[in-house]
């Protein structure tokens, strides 16, 4: 295949489609802001963007372990469920998007795409969560403490 000079070639990113659709695999996830933009900075925004989360409109759809909502991201684990992965990651920025520019937010929100990384057999669903509710701490953020979640975590 020629590539054009000007427009290469993006990168495959992706596993092959089914591999995003067995029930039960669990994903750690990354979606970035537009441009690394540090929106979710704003702590109203971030609430909009942990109500999604916490609300139930994906439960059936995708199974939340664990979320973190950082300045310029938004870290996740989730297991499939309903959905494959880059249907219910696609909504879910869809959904997140229409409520931000419902409060006057204007323009793209999210990337284009995402990164994920499948849990392997291995791996604790609940070490990983740990791990992603620990990031603005790492980050010397340590106010963004309401913006993380695992199901693990005490009431």
């Amino acid at each position: 295949m020629v590539e054009n000079a000007h427009c290469p070639r993006r990168k495959q990113i992706r596993l092959d489609a089914p591999a995003y659709a067995v029930p039960g695999t669990v994903f750690h996830v990354t979606v970035c802001c537009r441009d690394h933009a540090p929106l979710l900075s704003d702590v109203d925004t971030a609430r909009v963007i942990r109500e999604t989360l916490m609300s139930g409109d994906f439960a059936g759809r995708w199974d939340l372990y664990a979320f973190a909502i950082m300045p310029d991201h938004v870290h996740l684990l989730i297991g499939v469920s309903e959905w494959n992965l880059v249907r219910a990651i696609a909504a879910w920025k869809s959904q997140t998007t229409r409520r931000l520019w419902a409060r006057g937010h204007s323009g793209s929100v999210w990337q284009r795409s995402f990164h994920d990384h499948g849990l392997r057999q291995q791996e604790s669903a609940k070490d990983v969560a740990e791990y992603i509710v620990a990031n603005p701490e790492r980050a010397g953020l340590p106010e963004r403490t309401q913006f993380v979640w695992h199901r693990w975590m005490a009431p």
